[in-house]
């Protein structure tokens, strides 16, 4: 009995499954879990939308700072408090990231303070303020609070001036060489509170500064540097925190050698000595060589080559006759070579040096002198004068030659007579037997004319007699008038 009771139940929980089966009511394992995935991706769709409208719904007016912009002044060691007040806080305040930052970094960052930390500058989470106690000179700059808010972000911004002495952080650049011709900017890297006062000078020998100041600006700037420019320069800075400060930069500047020549015809004479010089400017150092007629001039043991600081000389101790000529010397160095202007060394007298001209007392004449150096006994001159016009001619005259007046240097003094009145030059030239010297400079002066009455002078002279001698009529009327009256008494 037992038996088919449990029978008909498992028959009949059989045909039930069958008939759900055939419904459509029941399905296959596999079947099933896919029907499962389906219903669970459409369910997180579904809920993950509605969560990102959720966060996206928020409409209400963004955070607003209150706080108005600070320009601070304080001194080393005080407590500043820099506020950013804020409106429309709201419970959706998150969606918005608060932050403090200075000019080169974050300090906080949703209310954490980021690294390097520093405890001395605190967060006030009541009011959104920023704390700094026992502040110092590396404080000073400008204080941000903002909001990122989109399109654009909401801040503050906030200015720190910490008094301090002047310092100078830096010359840049360091010093260093540079080729000429070049740009070159010096900046002196100030700090202080107040703005210290900046003043650049170059110094000279022996470190000594030169009065003059190049610059007040925190910049030096060379818009294509020259070989002069090379030295030591001084950045000079100073407010009323403290004592003045100063820090040096030396600049070395390249170039091709440049060659001066003093003297560019030298006289001499056979047995005197004879002394050629350049003056070479380089960096760096040259090598210099002596050249005549365009050759290599060979060791002698009449010559010998030397150099003092930057001259070079050509030394010889008894010219002689093939000594004279056209010497060159040129410089080389890593940045190339240059000759020099050409040096002749010649036996004929030097170019005639002027003394002095004075007018005669009847201010038609002039008296002029001048001295020449001739190794070999002078022959001539020749004494050239001419209006002060561009095309008028040269007058010659050839004054007497007297005997060297000390050792080889001889004196011409000439008188000009008889000159009209106008603006003259005049030059001389010398020769020996060697030939002629290149001519004088020419010397300006002026024969002034006879003084003669202008329309100017006469005008006065005539004011002259009628101030004195208007008066003489009226003199002579008076004394007429008591003659007759006595007369008739």
């Amino acid at each position: 009995m037992a038996r088919f009771s449990i029978l008909s139940l498992s028959l009949t929980l059989l045909f039930v499954w069958c008939l759900l089966a055939e419904k459509g009511l029941c399905r296959p394992s596999s079947n099933e879990e896919e029907y499962d995935d389906d219903y669970y991706q459409n369910d997180d769709d579904t809920d993950y939308e509605g969560e990102d409208k959720d966060d996206d719904e928020y409409s209400g007016p963004p955070p607003t700072i209150t706080s108005h912009p600070l320009n601070l002044e304080v001194h080393p060691g005080e407590t500043v408090v820099l506020p950013c007040d804020t409106v429309n806080l709201t419970r959706m305040l998150e969606v918005f990231s608060l932050i403090w930052k200075t000019d080169s970094r974050i300090l906080f960052l949703d209310k954490i303070q980021q690294a390097p930390i520093d405890t001395r500058i605190t967060y006030n989470s009541h009011n959104n303020s920023l704390v700094i106690t026992n502040v110092n000179a590396s404080d000073s700059g400008h204080y941000i609070c903002s909001y990122s808010v989109l399109p654009k972000s909401v801040e503050v911004m906030h200015t720190l001036n910490v008094f301090a002495p002047a310092k100078i952080k830096s010359i840049e650049p360091a010093g260093g060489i540079f080729d000429k011709g070049s740009q070159l900017t010096l900046k002196c890297n100030v700090t202080g509170y107040p703005r210290p006062e900046i003043t650049w000078k170059k110094l000279g020998r022996h470190r000594v500064p030169d009065t003059t100041i190049l610059s007040t600006n925190d910049a030096i700037v060379f818009d294509s540097i020259e070989r002069f420019d090379s030295g030591t320069y001084e950045c000079i800075a100073r407010n009323d925190q403290g004592p003045e400060v100063s820090s040096t930069v030396n600049i070395r500047v390249h170039y091709v050698p440049e060659i001066d020549v003093e003297e560019e015809i030298v006289t001499s004479g056979e047995d005197y000595e004879a002394v050629l010089k350049c003056v070479v400017h380089a960096e760096p150092k040259a090598r210099v060589k002596w050249f005549k007629d365009d050759q290599p001039i060979p060791e002698m043991n009449h010559t010998r080559i030397y150099q003092m600081e930057n001259k070079f000389f050509y030394h010889i101790d008894q010219t002689k006759t093939t000594d004279f000529g056209k010497y060159v010397c040129s410089a080389t160095n890593s940045k190339g070579t240059t000759n020099s202007k050409v040096i002749e060394l010649t036996g004929r007298p030097s170019t005639p040096k002027f003394i002095r001209a004075n007018l005669g007392d009847s201010g038609k004449s002039l008296h002029v002198e001048w001295d020449i150096i001739s190794y070999a006994p002078i022959s001539e001159y020749k004494l050239l004068y001419k209006p002060a016009n561009p095309d008028a001619k040269w007058h010659g005259i050839s004054p007497p030659v007297e005997d060297a007046v000390e050792g080889n240097v001889y004196k011409l003094k000439y008188h000009l007579s008889d000159l009209p009145a106008g603006d003259f030059l005049v030059t001389l030239r010398a020769r020996n037997a060697y030939g002629w010297t290149s001519q004088a400079k020419p010397h300006p002066f002026t024969i002034e004319p006879d003084h003669e009455a202008t329309a100017e002078t006469s005008k006065m002279a005539e004011e002259h007699n009628t101030q004195n001698g208007g008066s003489r009529p009226r003199i002579t009327s008076i004394l007429t008038i008591i003659s007759l009256s006595a007369f008739f008494l």
